[in-house]
This record gives C-alpha cells, sequence and structure tokens, in this order.
C-alpha cells in the first residue's frame, strides 16, 4: 500500500508539472501574440495619423486676392491661435501645381506673398506646409 501511494504521488507531482509549463507556455504565447497586436497597431496608427496630428496646428487665411499678367500675389495671415509657422505654400491651378518656399510665418503675423508664372482662369486651390487634408478653394475677383 505504502509502495502505490508514493507512485500515485509520483505521477500527481508529474502531472502538477506538466500543467504548470503548460500553463507558463500558453501564458507566453498569449503575451507575445497580444504584444504583437499592440506594436502593430500603435505603428499602424503612428503612420496614418501623422499628417492630421502636425496639421491640426495651424490656422491660417488667404486675403486680397489680386491676378494680373500672370501673376497671383495675396496676403496669407497665420491666425493668433495657430500654433505653427508656416514655411510652404502650395498652389494648385488647372494646369499646375506650384509650391513656394517662405520665410517662417509666425502666428498672429500676415504677409504679402506673390507667385510668378503661374496661370489662374477664376479659381484657385491652396493649402501649407504638407497639410492637403488643410485645403481650401480661393476665388479671383475681377
Amino acid at each position: 500500500m505504502l509502495y502505490d501511494e508514493s507512485i500515485s504521488r509520483s505521477k500527481s507531482r508529474k502531472i502538477t508539472i506538466l500543467l504548470l509549463f503548460l500553463f507558463v507556455f500558453i501564458f507566453f504565447l498569449m503575451f507575445l501574440w497580444v504584444y504583437n497586436i499592440y506594436r502593430g497597431t500603435t505603428a499602424v496608427t503612428t503612420t496614418e495619423t501623422g499628417e492630421s496630428t502636425s496639421c491640426w496646428a495651424y490656422s491660417y487665411d488667404i486675403r486680397n486676392i489680386q491676378y494680373q499678367n500672370n501673376t497671383l500675389s495675396f496676403d496669407l495671415e497665420n491666425k493668433l491661435y495657430s500654433d505653427g509657422r508656416i514655411t510652404k505654400v502650395t498652389i494648385i491651378t488647372e494646369r499646375a501645381e506650384k509650391s513656394i518656399e517662405i520665410p517662417p510665418l509666425p502666428r498672429g503675423n500676415t504677409r504679402r506673398l506673390v507667385v510668378e508664372d503661374i496661370k489662374v482662369s477664376k479659381k484657385f486651390l491652396a493649402y501649407i506646409e504638407n497639410c492637403k487634408g488643410l485645403i481650401n478653394e480661393y476665388t479671383i475677383q475681377t
């Protein structure tokens, strides 16, 4: 009888150790699975929202638009509550797209910009920096 008890305890210990090892192994696999999901989600989120998170800080206005002899001029205002400095403006017309690098325009300031050699009929599109989400349409008043 004593011999049978030691055999059953030995089997019980082996099963307990096996189950413990199996539990640790499954826990480790689940941890890696969740970690991979987390890393993949954050990588997708940061690449997809990179533009929108950097562009939300800008607030600008284009006014006093004039066009004569293939020269477009306008006032670019970086609003007072804007958080970014504007260094680039892109103009899109029916025939061309032109980017203009400008000295940094701090918030709360206005600058007159002149774009030469550009053909505009009545309307054009404009956006600042590389923020195509901030694109606006402007009409030339004759």
